[in-house]
Formats: C-alpha cells, sequence, structure tokens
C-alpha cells in the first residue's frame, strides 16, 4: 500500500473563494476565512467513494460546506491536479449531488457509509446537521438513487437521531454520525459515531427502509 496524498482541493480558502461564482457557497466559506485566515485550505471533508465505476468513471461524493458534491474522474491523479479543481470550484453547481432540504439537516449534511448497490439502485446514508455550531444537532439520513445517480429520493425524517446520554454527552455533544454499513441477510447494520466519543450500531430490515425510500 503507497500513501498518495491530498486528493481534494487543495485550495487555500481565499483562492476557493475567488474562483466560486455562488454567493451561497461565498457566505459559507468566508466564515473559515475569518476564523482562521486567508491562507487556510478550503475544507473538504465526508468523502466516500462509489464500490463502481458510475457511466465509465470513478464516482467520490464529498462535502465542501453545506452541500454534498459529486466528482467524476478518470484516474485518481485528476484529484490531485490543480487545474482540475479550480475548474471544479468554477462549476460548482454542476457538482451538487444533494443540499439541506428539510430542518434537521438545514445547517450542513454530509455523506457518510459507502453507498451501498441493492436491486433498487444506491442506498446512501448519511447525516445532517441543525443549529449553528455548539448547538448542532447531527442526525442520521437515509437516500435511495438510481444506478446511473441521477435521480433520488430521502427520508422526510431523521432515520435516527441522538437518543441515548451516549450519543447525546461526549467530545462533541447531540452527535449520531453514519460511518459504516454491512448487509446481513435481511438487516442492515449501521455503525456510527456517538457524541465523537464511542461507536454504536443500528440494525433495521434494509427490505422495509427501501421500501420507504423506493423511487
Amino acid at each position: 500500500m503507497k500513501k498518495q496524498g491530498i486528493i481534494g482541493p487543495n485550495i487555500p480558502v481565499a483562492r476557493a473563494i475567488g474562483l466560486v461564482n455562488s454567493e451561497r457557497y461565498k457566505n459559507e466559506w468566508r466564515r473559515q476565512l475569518v476564523k482562521f485566515g486567508m491562507d487556510s485550505f478550503l475544507w473538504d471533508k465526508d468523502a466516500v467513494l462509489f464500490p463502481e465505476k458510475i457511466s465509465g468513471k470513478y464516482a467520490m461524493l464529498h462535502r465542501l460546506e453545506p452541500d454534498i458534491q459529486l466528482v467524476l474522474f478518470d484516474s485518481f491523479e485528476d484529484l490531485q491536479n490543480k487545474n482540475f479543481w479550480e475548474d471544479y470550484l468554477r462549476n460548482i453547481g454542476e457538482h451538487i449531488f444533494m443540499h439541506p432540504q428539510y430542518e434537521w439537516e438545514s445547517e450542513k449534511i454530509g455523506a457518510g457509509a459507502t453507498p451501498i448497490k441493492t436491486n433498487h439502485g444506491w442506498l446512501l446514508l448519511y447525516h445532517g446537521v441543525e443549529g449553528k455550531r455548539k448547538h448542532s444537532i447531527y442526525s442520521a439520513g437515509a437516500a435511495l438513487f438510481s444506478n446511473d445517480i441521477k435521480h433520488g429520493t430521502r427520508l422526510k425524517e431523521p432515520l435516527f437521531q441522538t437518543e441515548y446520554e451516549w450519543e447525546k454527552v461526549g467530545n462533541v455533544n447531540n452527535v449520531v454520525f453514519p460511518e459504516g454499513a454491512t448487509v446481513e441477510g435481511p438487516m442492515l447494520n449501521i455503525f456510527y459515531g456517538a457524541a465523537d466519543r464511542v461507536i454504536g450500531l443500528a440494525q433495521l430490515e434494509l427490505k422495509s427502509l427501501i421500501k420507504k425510500l423506493n423511487l
């Protein structure tokens, strides 16, 4: 195994603000600029790869706040190319995969576990954040996309929220954050971070979830 280095937009936030043509993104990223300075690099989090190519290309979900974006690429070398990412930022509207839609995810959203291919399309487990910074609440969500990922639907309500004390109190309070998932027989196992301190396991019937999400 060989470490490949940074595969996100390794671009200073001030430069990113100058490139992007969306006032919504400019305003969001200015928070980082004010707090950490113009030389800090644009935050890129929650990156997950689809386990197979989509329309002949590698596909990666990632999060430049506050949306989930999709980057399609031919080679992992593309992701270390400054020109690739600068062009991507100039046209970021074309790359938005999901944006916050409901109150429980109104602050921002981000991918969680690697997408799971089902007989009905791609199942994505993600997280949504409501509230500002120190008072934010993280919830788990679910979405289902067609095989070509051009069409999708999501649950209007969280798949699950903070409920137990160990989810509500920890290094970061009020967090359930899906990180991995497996399918065993009829069951979907979701491994999630809780309050940034422990790991939880949620189990539900996959068929039942797909039925709620079916396109």
